[in-house]
Protein backbone atom coordinates (compact mmCIF):
# COMPACT_ATOMS: atom_id res chain seq x y z
CA UNK A 1 0.00 0.00 0.00
CA UNK A 2 1.55 3.52 -0.95
CA UNK A 3 0.48 6.05 -3.09
CA UNK A 4 0.00 5.61 -7.24
CA UNK A 5 2.92 8.34 -7.30
CA UNK A 6 5.45 8.82 -5.38
CA UNK A 7 9.20 7.04 -4.80
CA UNK A 8 7.92 3.84 -3.73
CA UNK A 9 5.51 3.48 -6.41
CA UNK A 10 7.71 4.20 -8.72
CA UNK A 11 10.43 1.32 -7.26
CA UNK A 12 7.54 -1.44 -6.87
CA UNK A 13 6.75 -0.53 -11.07
CA UNK A 14 10.53 -0.75 -12.17
CA UNK A 15 10.72 -4.27 -10.24
CA UNK A 16 7.33 -6.16 -11.13
CA UNK A 17 5.28 -8.29 -9.28
CA UNK A 18 3.36 -5.70 -7.12
CA UNK A 19 -0.16 -4.83 -6.71
CA UNK A 20 -0.11 -0.67 -6.13
CA UNK A 21 -3.08 0.59 -3.99
CA UNK A 22 -3.87 3.87 -2.31
CA UNK A 23 -3.07 3.95 1.11
CA UNK A 24 -5.32 6.92 1.56
CA UNK A 25 -8.29 5.24 0.13
CA UNK A 26 -10.20 2.00 2.08
CA UNK A 27 -12.36 1.13 -0.83
CA UNK A 28 -9.57 0.81 -3.02
CA UNK A 29 -7.08 -1.21 -0.37
CA UNK A 30 -10.44 -3.43 -0.01
CA UNK A 31 -11.12 -3.96 -4.01
CA UNK A 32 -6.88 -4.36 -4.13
CA UNK A 33 -6.90 -6.84 -1.28
CA UNK A 34 -9.01 -8.49 -2.51
CA UNK A 35 -7.96 -8.81 -6.21
CA UNK A 36 -4.75 -9.36 -4.53
CA UNK A 37 -5.41 -12.83 -3.29
CA UNK A 38 -7.63 -13.90 -5.66
CA UNK A 39 -4.07 -13.63 -8.17
CA UNK A 40 -2.43 -15.46 -5.37
CA UNK A 41 -4.86 -18.48 -4.89
CA UNK A 42 -5.02 -18.86 -8.70
CA UNK A 43 -1.17 -18.50 -9.36
CA UNK A 44 -1.92 -15.69 -11.62
CA UNK A 45 -0.14 -12.92 -9.65
CA UNK A 46 2.79 -11.58 -11.47
CA UNK A 47 6.16 -11.99 -9.57
CA UNK A 48 9.46 -9.68 -9.51
CA UNK A 49 11.56 -9.63 -11.80
CA UNK A 50 14.71 -11.11 -10.65
CA UNK A 51 17.70 -9.43 -11.77
CA UNK A 52 15.69 -5.99 -10.91
CA UNK A 53 15.46 -7.14 -6.89
CA UNK A 54 18.78 -8.41 -6.47
CA UNK A 55 20.62 -5.24 -6.62
CA UNK A 56 18.17 -4.43 -3.47
CA UNK A 57 19.44 -7.66 -1.64
CA UNK A 58 21.08 -6.95 2.04
CA UNK A 59 24.34 -8.35 0.37
CA UNK A 60 23.89 -5.88 -2.70
CA UNK A 61 23.00 -3.06 -0.40
CA UNK A 62 26.24 -3.88 1.80
CA UNK A 63 28.29 -3.77 -1.07
CA UNK A 64 27.30 -0.56 -2.36
CA UNK A 65 27.99 0.82 1.59
CA UNK A 66 31.38 -0.60 1.22
CA UNK A 67 32.02 1.04 -1.90
CA UNK A 68 31.25 4.58 -0.91
CA UNK A 69 33.09 3.65 2.07
CA UNK A 70 36.32 2.69 0.23
CA UNK A 71 35.28 6.45 -2.11
CA UNK A 72 35.38 7.57 0.67
CA UNK A 73 38.23 7.00 2.18
CA UNK A 74 40.47 7.21 -1.27
CA UNK A 75 38.89 10.91 -1.47
CA UNK A 76 40.38 11.64 2.18
CA UNK A 77 43.47 10.44 1.58
CA UNK A 78 43.98 12.15 -1.85
CA UNK A 79 43.05 15.14 0.49
CA UNK A 80 45.35 14.79 2.94
CA UNK A 81 48.21 13.93 0.37
CA UNK A 82 47.79 17.11 -1.03
CA UNK A 83 47.25 19.51 2.06
CA UNK A 84 50.89 17.46 3.41
CA UNK A 85 52.55 18.24 -0.07
CA UNK A 86 50.83 22.13 -0.12
CA UNK A 87 52.54 22.25 3.63
CA UNK A 88 55.79 21.09 2.46
CA UNK A 89 56.09 23.31 0.20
Amino acid sequence: MTTHTGETAALLREVGGSTIVNIASEDEIYDGLSSFVDALRAGTHPVPEKDKIRRYTREAQAGQLARVFDELKENTLHAETAQIETVAE
